[in-house]
C-alpha cells in the first residue's frame, strides 16, 4: 500500500517513487488523495508526501516479516539508483 511504500522508504516520496514501490496495479494517485484528506500523510515540499513518526511506526509494526523485507529491499534498489531516477525520493 501507499502508506507501507513511505512508511518503508522513511522520508517525504513523491509518487514516482512511491509507484515504484507499490507497482502498477495500486491506483497510487487515489491513495494518496484519500490519506491525504484522512490526514495520515503529509504534504512536504517539491511534490512530496511524508509521514508522522507514530503513524510510521504503527505501519511499519503491522507488516509481517516477508512483506518488510520485500519492502525493505524494494526500497534500498530505489535509494540507491542513480539520482536521475530517484531524484523523487532523495532529500532535498
Amino acid at each position: 500500500t501507499v502508506l507501507e511504500a513511505l512508511a518503508t522508504l522513511g522520508l517525504p516520496a513523491g509518487p514516482a517513487a512511491i509507484a515504484a514501490l507499490v507497482g502498477p496495479a495500486v491506483e497510487h494517485e487515489a491513495a494518496l488523495v484519500e490519506l491525504l484528506a484522512r490526514q495520515l500523510i503529509e504534504p512536504m515540499v517539491h511534490g512530496r508526501f511524508g509521514l508522522h513518526d507514530i503513524v510510521r511506526q504503527r505501519v511499519l509494526d503491522g507488516l509481517d516479516a516477508d512483506r518488510r523485507s520485500m519492502l525493505a529491499s524494494a526500497a534500498a534498489d530505489l535509494v540507491s539508483a542513480p539520482r536521475a531516477v530517484c531524484s523523487v525520493c532523495r532529500r532535498a
